[in-house]
């Protein structure tokens, strides 16, 4: 995987967390104090996790070095991962 790429993975593995810490003091804090509109927002956050896990997928899968079926590499990973994150 070249810098850039390990890069990337490094800053969306950091984002994932920092949204699961979000969502996860949201949720608490709406579920504890009866706030449905704080406890909503914190699943919104979780939504945003996942879609670090999505963007982490294609970083993943466009790192792979070219083969048969991919002479030239698998860098389109990466940009179909941009388009659904």
């Amino acid at each position: 995987m070249d810098k850039r790429l390990a890069e990337i993975k490094r800053l969306l593995i950091l984002v994932f967390l920092l949204n699961l810490g979000v969502s996860l003091a949201k949720l608490i804090y709406g579920f504890r104090n009866d706030i449905l509109s704080v406890a909503a927002d914190g699943f919104h956050s979780l939504l945003d996790a996942s879609s670090n896990v999505i963007g982490l997928i294609g970083v993943t899968l466009a790192a792979k070095p070219p083969d048969s079926t991919h002479p030239y590499g698998h860098r389109k990973f990466k940009v179909f991962s941009n388009q659904v994150m």
